[in-house]
């Protein structure tokens, strides 16, 4: 089961760039040896890092955006994320 902020995460990639969205999560998780139902807000800087540098590819719009949505999850209360 994923965690919270796995769907979440799951979510914002998916909007923005489809289906393909939830392989790059889930190969951010692999490359740092995490489990993506043991996502936590600790996590999300490196995961953030991690999928900008993926999304490139995509353009500076949607890194943009998804970085910032990102962020917004970072800056959730432990209890609201």
């Amino acid at each position: 089961m994923t965690s919270e902020l796995g769907v979440k995460l799951g979510y914002i990639l998916r909007r923005e760039i489809g289906d393909m969205g939830h392989f790059i999560l889930k190969k951010q998780c692999r490359s740092m040896e995490l489990e993506m139902d043991d996502i936590s807000l600790k996590d999300l800087p490196t995961l953030s890092e991690g999928i900008g540098r993926v999304l490139q590819s995509f353009g500076p719009e949607t890194t943009k955006r998804v970085q910032e949505d990102i962020s917004k999850l970072e800056q959730r209360p432990a209890a609201a994320a």
